[in-house]
């Protein structure tokens, strides 16, 4: 849990983490619609 607080310290970007075993991320703000709409 701990490596998932620093992500933003880590790779400078606040991403949602999810306990289900899965990290959903965008590559291309394209995508982000389509994430947002999924979550």
């Amino acid at each position: 849990w701990a490596l998932w607080k620093r992500l933003p310290e880590l790779i400078g970007e606040d991403l949602e983490f999810i306990p289900s075993g899965h990290m959903r991320v965008c590559y291309r703000e394209d995508e982000i619609a389509e994430l947002e709409a999924y979550a």
